[in-house]
């Protein structure tokens, strides 16, 4: 049987998988996710996908979205 960690790992690598295919807003959905949000693998993720949402938009409204959702992994 599966611990807590490895489940939360398994269901963010399909996040991740999205994110690898070049498909950010489906990723977003899977790592948003619910009864996710205490998990530090979706809330990277999701950290990971504003980041790249910003880079790629150039928008800087998005860049304290992506502090404040990496900063929640830290702490």
């Amino acid at each position: 049987m599966a611990t807590e960690t490895e489940e939360m790992l398994r269901l963010a690598s399909s996040g991740f998988d999205l994110l690898f295919a070049n498909d950010i807003d489906a990723a977003m959905r899977a790592f948003s996710a619910d009864g996710q949000d205490n998990s530090p693998f979706h809330l990277m993720g999701l950290g990971v996908c504003a980041f790249l949402k910003a880079a790629l938009g150039m928008e800087v409204g998005l860049s304290f979205l992506y502090c404040s959702l990496l900063m929640e992994t830290v702490c």
